[in-house]
């Protein structure tokens, strides 16, 4: 843990660091459309969403981007970084429905309950020109979530 100053008070503040290196990487050239425009589209658009960003997922699960990556056969832990080509004020939590729904439909999470999913909310970066999603993937071998159903 370590203490952060702010003004005359100190505020403690969790470092969480990854002790190994993801198992897989995986990258997709967009990104997936925030919660607002995701929840207020029509249905048939909402669908179309999903399925164009499962289909990118699924893509790049099967070497199209780059890295392979396999079904999930258990429990994984995600984190996700959004790179935008613009530089306005975005909400992190903002991104999470679309993305867990296109991951557990294109079948790199087997459900988006703690059980199956740990998850942190997507860090959001700025890079002129870019777009695009990465996704980290590691493998959780803590037993929980790793039946066979």
């Amino acid at each position: 843990m370590t203490c952060v100053r702010g003004g005359r008070h100190k505020w403690p503040v969790m470092v969480i660091m990854n002790t190994r290196p993801p198992d897989y990487v995986l990258t997709i050239p967009d990104t997936p459309p925030s919660l607002n425009v995701y929840l207020r589209a029509h249905w048939t658009k909402r669908g179309k969403y999903l399925e164009t960003f499962a289909t990118l997922i699924w893509f790049a699960m099967n070497g199209k981007f780059g890295a392979e990556c396999p079904p999930a056969r258990g429990k994984r832990r995600i984190v996700v970084t959004l790179t935008f080509p613009t530089n306005r004020r975005r909400d992190s939590d903002n991104w999470n429905k679309c993305l867990n729904d296109a991951m557990v439909h294109a079948g790199l999470i087997k459900g988006d309950s703690p059980r199956w999913l740990d998850f942190e909310l997507p860090t959001l970066r700025y890079e002129r020109g870019v777009r695009e999603t990465k996704i980290e993937v590691w493998e959780v071998e803590d037993g929980i979530g790793n039946d066979k159903r």
